[in-house]
């Protein structure tokens, strides 16, 4: 960081260069508006304190870490939601080079997670769900959960099998990250119908896409990531463990369930071993430790638990408190495109 340069000037450059896609560049509007947006409104706070350049931290006495810290307890007092709060925090700290973890802030609850699917937020797109007309992409949008503005981009060159033979659907989202989305198999023909006709019924050529955003309505489609997350889970769940429901009373009920288990346990391997690559491939400056680090994290025999205010609002609303890790983080990268669990079991499960 330069001692002499603009506090605003700085933190808008590092924050673009280190924001966590491939290509290390905030190259869609949707992510560079808001991060320079949060920016510029640190910036007036900061200024507030004498500080406008980078060298005014430590002349008026903070590091990086105390004056984001001292931030983080103003937006607090001023009544911010957990999820406000950190969704101000995140282009400041990477604006400073600092880890949200060093930062001292309250914890987001499922609970507190507030979506346009209110009926009061969205009442346009709460009768268009119901609409014939947007049948085609509600349908979609319950397999396919990217955003709206990747949805309008799909055509059947989108529909791929990856290296595993698992059939996928990859696409550019937000920020230009790259989007995958696992289909599971009773879905695969469901999904290519959808994609290589239009509203007619009519075949469409391999490039021609089979919407428009005139299609997409005002529906709220962040609500189908929720259900689709933990539709996902729960398939994989039932995948790995539904041995353990078998009977063992009979040598031959015995002989059933060990064979049941070795093939949901090598299933559970064939998943290990691929989402280990997958992260490899994505983060290629990583270390062979970290990396076997995620992987011995990922093979785990214990379920997560879920503790405090998750867990409480877990039981009230009859909802597991215990996950398999393996099932959750395929949920985390084949629906929700991140590669840690705690996002997907607070937000979405």
């Amino acid at each position: 960081m330069g001692r002499s340069e603009k506090l605003r000037a700085v933190m808008n450059r590092e924050a673009m260069q280190n924001d966590s896609k491939a290509d290390g560049k905030l190259t869609n509007d949707v992510t560079t508006k808001p991060y320079k947006r949060h920016i510029e409104s640190f910036c007036e706070w900061a200024a507030g304190l004498g500080i406008k350049r980078t060298a005014d931290i430590q002349k008026q006495g903070y590091t990086p870490v105390t004056l984001i810290q001292k931030y983080t307890d103003e937006l607090v007092k001023k009544g911010l939601r957990p999820t406000s709060v950190h969704t101000y925090l995140a282009p400041v700290c990477k604006g400073l080079g600092i880890g949200m973890e060093q930062i001292n802030k309250p914890q987001r609850l499922s609970k507190d997670i507030v979506k346009n699917t209110k009926l009061q937020q969205n009442k346009v797109g709460q009768k268009q769900e119901y609409d014939p007309r947007y049948a085609r992409i509600l349908r979609l949008a319950e397999i396919v959960t990217v955003r709206p503005q990747a949805m309008v981009r799909l055509t059947t060159k989108n529909l791929k099998v990856d290296e595993n033979g698992d059939h996928i659907i990859e696409v550019r989202d937000k920020g230009g990250k790259m989007s995958i989305q696992l289909l599971l198999p009773h879905e695969v023909e469901f999904v290519r119908d959808i994609l290589s006709k239009d509203a007619a019924g009519n075949p469409l050529k391999p490039s021609e896409r089979p919407f428009t955003a005139k299609d997409l309505g005002q529906i709220a489609y962040s609500k189908y990531r929720i259900l689709r997350a933990q539709e996902m889970e729960r398939f994989f769940e039932m995948k790995f463990n539904s041995w353990q429901d078998m009977p063992k009373k009979t040598q031959q009920q015995r002989k059933a369930r060990e064979k049941a288990k070795a093939e949901a346990m090598a299933e559970k391997q064939r998943w290990i071993d691929k989402i280990v690559a997958k992260y490899a491939e994505a983060h290629p400056k990583e270390s062979a430790e970290k990396i076997a680090r995620y992987r011995r994290d990922l093979s785990r025999e214990s379920k997560i638990s879920i503790r405090e205010g998750n867990r409480e609002r877990a039981i009230a609303l009859g909802r597991p408190t215990e996950y398999d890790r393996v099932a959750v983080r395929i949920a985390s990268v084949y629906v929700l495109s991140h590669w840690e669990d705690e996002t997907t079991i607070r937000n979405y499960l």
